[in-house]
């Protein structure tokens, strides 16, 4: 009896996970053509802001080189020592005691 509701446990378990990567791949699959009846449409692209445009040339992303996000600027406070303390401190402080309030207090 109770190898039998262990099948049947196992047996419902792989079920339920096969439901599930069915879904995923039905939700992937429609996300993949609704991009693609977008992107037939040249007004689909004109409503893109220009700093999230980019181009696909051959196996290439070509971003224009007015994009500043991709290389941020060094600012004055970055080498700023008792900054970095206070960062390493609280970096510490949380990932490694596990302390959050502490990591709060030197944030």
């Amino acid at each position: 009896m109770v190898a039998v509701l262990a099948f049947q446990l196992w047996r419902s378990s792989r079920l339920e996970s096969q439901l599930q990567e069915a879904e995923i791949e039905r939700a992937l699959l429609l996300g993949e053509r609704i991009l693609q009846r977008a992107t037939k449409s040249v007004t689909a692209f004109a409503v893109v802001p220009p700093v999230h445009r980019f181009e696909v040339r051959g196996d290439r992303v070509v971003v224009d080189n007015s994009v500043a996000w991709l290389h941020p600027i060094a600012r004055e406070v970055d080498d700023d020592i008792i900054v970095q303390d206070r960062l390493h401190r609280a970096m510490r402080a949380e990932f490694v005691d596990q302390d959050q309030r502490a990591a709060a207090v030197l944030d």
